[in-house]
């Protein structure tokens, strides 16, 4: 994959009405760990690894990369 489509909205009203809806219910987890990888991707870019853990002890991992990061309009 080279490119990521970033849709960013105000509240979660407008991304409702945007068509970004979720079905099955969201499980409350906390962020345990970020884990920067200086050459995580095939090409030497930096990724970074959020690692997330449910109430019943179920780990998560959500990679970006660094330069994802970098470019969001925040």
């Amino acid at each position: 994959m080279q490119s990521l489509k970033v849709s960013i909205f105000e509240n979660s009203t407008e991304a409702s009405a945007a068509g970004y809806s979720y079905v099955a219910p969201v499980k409350p987890a906390v962020l345990q760990e970020a884990v920067i990888v200086r050459n995580g991707t095939k090409g030497g870019n930096a990724t970074v690894d959020l690692v997330f853990t449910d109430m019943q002890g179920n780990k998560y991992v959500a990679m970006v990369t660094a330069n994802l990061l970098k470019s969001l309009p925040l």
